[in-house]
């Protein structure tokens, strides 16, 4: 079977692609990967193709780009049009789109194998688990098969896959995921509805084994010259006795800068220190909120304020630098909440203090927390890509406007307490769009030259190519 992946650049690889393409090839089929940002003519580059499958992994938000781009393609070439990710198993009424034959709920190797082995030896697909498949006219809808319990048992992801486009051979951070679940309750976050869906089907957290990543990592050293690795773990925290194994190794054989996702608590030193001698160059860590009380009781983080406030000075105290993540125009938020969230971030001090406007993602709780407070007034989850994380908010509540103009301005707030008088009358002045070139500049220059998460070389590699398409 010929399979082909579509994607649209974002600077980093597209984890999930890469892992199925890996699955797909170990069983004997051939994979295709189109980056719609570089591509030329897609049609004729499909036709040369002709796939037998296309495939999109989707979040909330790109699920817009991807669904038109299939209608599209639907019109010009006969395939099968297959959508997984976060948004098809948090919205899996996505089936209904046009266009859209199948969707995969929840984790996707081995169910795409299974369709593609099917298809291939003319078998039935429509009761493939984990599944949703649209067929003359009816919808298939299946259950879910059991998590994967062993991630050794998986190849290595297929970074092969994206080698027609030099730039992903030329990328300043390359993306490792050590790990899959998480165990916390966030309200704003989609773990908790993936852990429901998953009951009684396997362990929430999974650890790839320490050799196992080590692998991974030095077939990176071999083939790529990445600047920087990023752990994309939802808390790298999470297991210190797997941590204190790998970094040990991970400062003998590897010796690349790496930063990873930690939650605040109570952290020991010799972690840190451990994280130090082994190349983390910086850490990102949620504060969401500064109002320790919403924090807890809606955001249902139960994280006090001196634990975080802890945490980050620990950090910063032994050289690792540190960036926190805020949400602002929550639910309920007033503008005395907000400036709680640029307060904790003041005395906790961390090297760049980021922030985003909620989203209210379908599935979370505080989705659902938002519709029955009337922030919402579309129910339907379709409003979803109108606006996201940095754009605007999709709440109708009291002040929203000023919250929006505060989130431009935050991380300069957090620099200059001393304006925070001046910052309250700016907010109140409808200056929307010079605020948001003001953050946008402020984000790329702390990102570039402070936390150097994406480097210049990476910008004008991204220009080069995107004006000169493959």
């Amino acid at each position: 079977m010929r399979i082909l992946f579509i994607h649209r650049f974002h600077f980093f690889e597209p984890q999930s692609i890469i892992s199925l393409s890996a699955i797909l090839k170990m069983h004997g089929h051939t994979c295709f990967f189109i980056d719609t940002m570089f591509e030329k003519n897609i049609n004729k580059t499909i036709s040369i193709i002709a796939p037998d499958i296309i495939a999109y992994s989707v979040t909330t938000g790109s699920h817009n780009y991807y669904t038109k781009l299939n209608l599209k393609l639907k019109k010009t070439f006969a395939f099968i049009s297959i959508f997984g990710g976060v948004h098809t198993t948090s919205f899996p009424e996505f089936i209904h789109e046009e266009g859209v034959d199948i969707i995969c709920i929840g984790e996707g190797e081995y169910a795409f194998l299974e369709l593609v082995e099917n298809l291939k030896n003319n078998k039935e697909i429509t009761s493939i688990r984990n599944l949703w498949i649209k067929k003359n006219g009816i919808i298939h809808k299946n259950a879910l098969r059991n998590l994967i319990d062993n991630l050794d048992e998986l190849p290595l992801p297929d970074r092969e896959l994206l080698k027609k486009y030099a730039i992903y051979s030329k990328l300043h951070t390359l993306l490792i995921q050590t790990a899959r679940g998480c165990y916390n309750n966030c309200s704003f976050c989609f773990s908790p509805f993936y852990n429901k869906i998953y009951t009684n089907k396997g362990k929430v957290l999974r650890k790839r084994s320490v050799n196992n990543v080590i692998e991974e990592l030095l077939e990176i050293s071999r083939n790529y010259t990445p600047k920087r690795i990023q752990f994309v773990d939802d808390t790298f925290n999470s297991d210190y006795d797997w941590a204190y194994e790998f970094l040990d190794l991970y400062k003998q054989k590897i010796k690349l800068p790496f930063y990873v996702f930690i939650r605040a608590g109570n952290i020991e030193d010799d972690f840190i220190k451990k994280l130090k001698e082994a190349g983390c160059s910086h850490i990102e860590i949620g504060v969401e909120s500064g109002n320790e009380d919403f924090r807890k009781s809606v955001l249902l983080k139960n994280i006090s304020d001196n634990q975080i406030i802890n945490t980050i000075s620990a950090f910063i105290r032994n050289g690792i630098k540190v960036m926190t993540l805020n949400i602002l125009a929550l639910p309920d938020e007033t503008i005395d909440m907000a400036f709680q969230t640029i307060n904790i971030n003041i005395k906790a001090r961390p090297t760049y203090s980021s922030s985003s406007i909620f989203t209210p993602l379908p599935s979370t709780k505080l989705y659902e927390y938002s519709l029955q407070r009337g922030f919402l007034k579309d129910n339907s989850k379709n409003i979803l890509g109108k606006k996201f994380f940095f754009s605007g908010s999709l709440l109708v509540m009291n002040d929203i406007n000023k919250l929006v103009r505060l989130h431009y301005l935050f991380n300069f707030t957090v620099n200059h307490p001393k304006l925070i008088p001046i910052i309250k009358l700016l907010i109140k002045l409808p200056f929307d769009s010079v605020y948001k070139l003001f953050k946008h500049f402020d984000r790329a220059w702390n990102y570039i030259f402070v936390i150097n998460k994406i480097d210049i070389r990476s910008i004008l590699l991204f220009i080069w190519y995107r004006l000169n398409k493959k």
